[in-house]
């Protein structure tokens, strides 16, 4: 039978396209079934606060540098969204004088304009805010050499190269509308996705590439970072893939509530808890759920808010044990949401070491908010507290 039409737009592929008893079920879940769905391989966490979310996403941060040493040299690579992380990070390094000359750190993405990187000029630069909200803020004499720095360009050659011998112990971000982890959208509805989505292995394929935004994606960086013009977001990005996801040991995705929705939330850990999705009985990793507790009415009235899964185009979770022990695949984690999705390698995102010898050890997601904005403050305070979400994937043999 052939996959529905997307509701949003129906010349791409989302989660709109999934089966109406998934999505339904999805929508039933509340918060103590979805911690319910933990597993091994997969962890659900809720946090109280805010504050505590975003420490804990800060530190894991700290944790990949401080195993950090000449002849070992380990990075972590980070999204734009969220990015409250980004200060305490730099304050943590600065309090605790820790010398950073042997981390790295990888951009997930960026901009694409006029076939090239968009500048650090303009507004909505990756490279800029990473550069303003944290690295520029690390003492000289602590900071990250700048040649350890990895940002995407548009000549693809020294960013694919800097994930070969070095490890990369985490991989970090947030989910998008589209259920998108960093700019892996999901692709247009012509040629020959114009009847199916990608595969799980043609996904897995992918590296670091330019790609176009889902409508969706574009509405939704307007909203969080260009004061809803749409005109100035650009239509074209360049994102980290699966190859590189894989290489890391640990995915981890952190949902605050401004990026996805509550229902999104709920769809990411349902399909990661349950495998659902292609091949996703091949799983065989641990992940994490955080949420973050707040007094707002959504959950408690059935509306998800904002959690990370990381669906590729066809919207469908996937790791893949294939090949090595301990090797995996995240096929839409974007989950790495430690639901950090972190689902393996995931919150959703999976990691192995440099030359794809391994799969990742950790996937995680993280979220924490609602539709009101928690960050300016709640609407509609309860009696009952929402919940932010982070979920994890850890490979179970390690």
């Amino acid at each position: 039978m052939p996959r529905k039409l997307s509701t949003i737009a129906p010349d791409w592929w989302d989660y709109t396209t999934l089966d109406d008893a998934l999505i339904e079920e999805a929508a039933r879940l509340t918060p103590e079934a979805m911690a319910g769905l933990s597993r091994e391989g997969f962890r659900v966490v809720f946090y109280d606060t805010l504050e505590d979310f975003y420490l804990a996403e800060a530190l894991e941060y700290i944790t990949a540098w401080r195993q950090a040493t000449p002849d070992n040299p380990v990075g972590i690579c980070g999204p734009i969204g969220p990015t409250e992380q980004l200060p305490l990070v730099a304050r943590i390094v600065n309090e605790l004088g820790l010398c950073l000359k042997s981390a790295h750190f990888w951009g997930m993405d960026e901009w694409y304009l006029d076939g090239k990187e968009a500048p650090i000029t303009h507004p909505l630069s990756f490279e800029r805010a990473d550069r303003e909200l944290c690295f520029s803020r690390i003492r000289a004499e602590l900071a990250i050499p700048d040649a350890n720095l990895h940002f995407p360009k548009a000549d693809l050659a020294a960013y694919t190269a800097s994930w070969r011998g070095v490890r990369c112990a985490v991989m970090q971000g947030g989910q998008g509308d589209t259920k998108h982890w960093a700019f892996n959208d999901p692709v247009r509805r012509i040629g020959a996705y114009q009847d199916a989505p990608p595969s799980p292995a043609e996904y897995r394929k992918l590296g670091t590439r330019v790609v176009d935004l889902h409508p969706v994606t574009l509405a939704q960086n307007a909203r969080t970072s260009g004061g809803g013009n749409i005109a100035l977001v650009p239509t074209r990005a360049l994102t980290v893939g699966p190859v590189e996801t894989w290489q890391a040991e640990k995915v981890s995705i952190w949902q605050a509530g401004a990026h996805d929705s509550p229902f999104g939330q709920r769809l990411t850990t349902l399909m990661i808890g349950k495998r659902s999705g292609d091949d996703f009985e091949r799983v065989d990793v641990q992940a994490g759920v955080g949420l973050v507790q707040n007094r707002v009415g959504w959950f408690q009235h059935g509306h998800l808010e904002h959690f990370v899964a990381l669906f590729f185009a066809a919207g469908k979770p996937f790791v893949d044990r294939a090949g090595s022990e301990g090797a995996g695949d995240f096929q839409l984690v974007h989950f790495l949401v430690k639901i950090s999705v972190v689902i393996y390698g995931i919150e959703l995102f999976s990691v192995f070491e440099p030359g794809l010898q391994r799969g990742a050890d950790e996937v995680c997601v993280a979220y924490a908010g609602n539709f009101h904005r928690i960050l300016e403050g709640e609407e509609q305070p309860c009696a009952r507290p929402g919940v932010r979400f982070h979920s994890e994937y850890v490979d179970a043999i390690e």
